[in-house]
């Protein structure tokens, strides 16, 4: 058939196709303009938070999708009378969709897994559990650190093990795991479909390929089924982020986008496979013709609905955040000319007070910003301590309740942590190496060396499980000093004991900044700040 036939109904039906080609195709543009605005937030807490990159790959995978389906529908039409480009078109835009499919829902999968396991490891580490990030030796009560190493993610403090949060919590990790498994079931399955084409000819090739069509369909449909079971066990938590909101809407979305996804996958392709006259219309079938156009505009919607929901909803509800934090930043300054409010500092010092706050940025999944500012200050304080320094410190927390870091205040004598040989001049003679005495201050640069490469792999380390959301230029800076192969600073730069006392110091004014203009901010308004000002008797 082709666009030009006498039959009305055939006709209409290639009018809908080439309208699907040409209403998706011009959406294409302002879909990746979405994307691209939506991705100048990349900086922002609330973008990482959702794990926005991830957002922008399933974003992009779906633009590949619709533009597989324009493909598709203009080869459907018959608009172009020419079967060869017809036949080039319907199976570039079949292997397309495929791949774009194959894509999107590991993606989709891999990002509600993560947030599945951030809202989880949030609701685990209240009330104090907090403390054991700190210090990692620290029990906070009879079955904390008793069930961590189980592996049984019902139990909430599985979520908080440091194995498990650098594997199962990293989505790099986890991006690995998902998607090498799932090509592996993929090649498993393609070298049985290979068996049956080569072995089973009698079935015929319409029904060999049908077989092969809803083999894979099946098959891919098996992330979607652990995506449902992801969602369901969510469970209730303070969103401040209206994270729930968009996994509720995306979840919603996905159902139709994925069975009419599986329809036109299937039924499109059996018109492909089943058609006789070299054209990709079955003008024999028109019940089949209506299916495959209900399930590309179906398909179409749905994907251009999910795009717009994770790029222009998200930028629109940050962007309203920002609004209000300003609006707040405002009222602020107003109650500070009237000596009306709490000073942020004031409440860092305060024991009540410092666990208050930190109760308050678990539920904003931003704990790692205290945690990190307090590790920080304190490996300040001991390097001040330990050489007699006169420099201040940014902040004072309450000493006798906040536990102690255990990788500050750990022991690095030289063994598998500390490499001494990165400190050595290097000499000739290997017997020479031991008559070498090293100075208290070359001891304290050793044990200042591994500290800040921990300090740096925990909180700093792009993907590390405690990430905190400082600049590009502040991470690379940072990590151009690290030496990763004997996890300490490189002993080919020259780092003083000043320079380490320094070492965190733009890292501790951007989180202090984050923390008195952002989450300090909406703190003041909550009903635990009111209760805290009663009790510290402000």
């Amino acid at each position: 058939m082709t666009f030009y036939d006498d039959t009305l109904g055939q006709q209409i039906i290639s009018v809908l196709f080439l309208l699907f080609t040409v209403l998706f195709g011009l959406s294409l543009p302002f879909c990746c303009y979405l994307i691209y605005q939506f991705r100048s937030f990349r900086d922002d807490k609330r973008f990482r938070k959702r794990h926005g990159n991830l957002s922008v790959y399933i974003s992009l995978t779906f633009v590949g999708e619709l533009f597989s389906g324009c493909l598709l529908t203009l080869a459907f039409s018959g608009f172009i009378n020419n079967d060869d480009v017809n036949t080039v078109m319907a199976w570039v835009g079949d292997v397309l969709n495929l791949i774009c499919y194959f894509v999107s829902i590991h993606c989709l999968l891999l990002r509600f897994w993560a947030l599945y396991y951030d809202i989880r490891y949030q609701v685990a580490i209240k009330e104090n559990v907090w403390k054991s990030l700190i210090d990692a030796n620290l029990s906070v009560n009879d079955e904390h650190l008793s069930q961590v190493s189980k592996f049984d993610i019902t139990n909430d403090l599985w979520f908080i093990n440091k194995k498990n949060k650098d594997t199962w919590g990293n989505t790099k990790y986890m991006a690995k795991v998902i998607f090498s498994s799932s090509f592996v079931m993929v090649m498993l399955a393609t070298a049985c479909l290979i068996a049956i084409e080569l072995s089973v000819p009698q079935l015929g090739l319409t029904r060999r390929r049908g077989i092969i069509e809803i083999v894979f369909t099946v098959l891919f449909t098996l992330p979607w089924l652990c995506l449902m079971f992801i969602y369901h066990k969510t469970p209730t938590f303070h969103d401040s982020y209206h994270l729930k909101t968009e996994m509720v809407i995306v979840h919603n979305l996905d159902v139709v986008d994925v069975l009419s996804s599986m329809v036109a996958s299937i039924v499109a392709n059996f018109a492909v496979y089943s058609a006789t006259s070299g054209s990709y219309v079955v003008n024999t079938d028109p019940t089949i013709n209506v299916v495959i156009l209900a399930s590309f505009y179906l398909m179409g919607v749905s994907h251009i609905a999910l795009i717009y929901v994770m790029t222009k909803w998200v930028t629109h509800k940050i962007i309203a955040e920002h609004l209000h934090i300003q609006s707040l930043h405002a009222h602020l300054n107003q109650q500070k000319k009237a000596q009306k409010t709490t000073d942020f500092k004031q409440i860092l010092q305060h024991d009540i007070g410092y666990e208050v706050f930190m109760e308050h940025l678990v539920s904003e999944f931003c704990s790692e910003l205290l945690l990190s500012l307090t590790e920080f200050t304190q490996f300040k304080q001991l390097v001040k301590s330990e050489n007699g320094l006169d420099g201040e410190l940014q902040v004072e927390f309450p000493e006798h309740s906040i536990p102690k870091s255990s990788i500050v205040s750990g022991s690095y004598d030289g063994g598998t942590a500390v490499h001494k040989h990165s400190l050595c001049k290097t000499v000739n003679n290997s017997t020479e190496l031991a008559e070498q005495m090293q100075t208290a201050d070359e001891q304290h640069m050793q044990r200042y060396g591994c500290i800040v490469y921990l300090l740096y792999q925990k909180y700093i380390r792009s993907g590390s499980p405690h990430q905190v959301n400082l600049s590009f230029a502040m991470q690379t800076g940072i990590e151009s000093v690290m030496d990763h192969a004997n996890k300490t600073t490189h002993a080919k730069i020259s780092i003083a004991i000043v320079d380490y006392f320094q070492f965190f110091d733009e890292c501790i004014a951007e989180i202090l900044r984050l923390l008195r203009y952002d989450s300090f901010l909406r703190f003041i308004s909550t009903p635990a700040f009111k209760d805290l000002q009663e009790e510290m008797h402000l």
